[in-house]
């Protein structure tokens, strides 16, 4: 891993750091640590090498928070490495139900956010971000 020094910042054109807002899992290790008994605990983290490389392994989690983290910044980083990792996303298992109008809606969460951000680079790619399923009358 790289010395804490030795690792680059992106600044704006004001000085300050460039930051990404990301939501720490609920029940995680970290999420216990900050001991926020609110809403939930939100994380500032510098866009840089290092949070590319950790977005990397969020990815891979079988965590949908931190895999959707992994998303917010990699998207900030177009490269052949994190377009591949990000396509591997357009399959993700993790949707929400709900019910509209007596038809059963899943969305996909998880891959709307990895084409969305595959789109903005310009990338050809497709995923099912939602699936609609009549319900069946009694």
């Amino acid at each position: 891993m790289q010395a804490e020094k030795d690792i680059k910042v992106e600044r704006q054109s004001d000085d300050a750091v460039r930051s990404l807002d990301l939501n720490i899992p609920g029940r995680s290790a970290r999420d216990r640590d900050l001991k926020n008994p609110y809403n939930g605990n939100d994380l500032f983290v510098p866009v840089n090498a290092l949070a590319e490389s950790k977005a990397r392994e969020w990815i891979k989690s079988d965590d949908a928070q931190m895999r959707a983290n992994g998303i917010a910044v990699l998207a900030n980083f177009k490269s052949d490495e994190n377009i591949a990792a990000l396509k591997t996303l357009l399959t993700d298992p993790e949707g929400q139900w709900q019910t509209q109008n007596g038809q059963e809606i899943r969305e996909y969460h998880i891959r709307a956010a990895a084409l969305a951000a595959l789109k903005e680079w310009g990338v050809e790619a497709t995923a099912v971000v939602r699936q609609t399923i009549p319900q069946k009358n009694p």
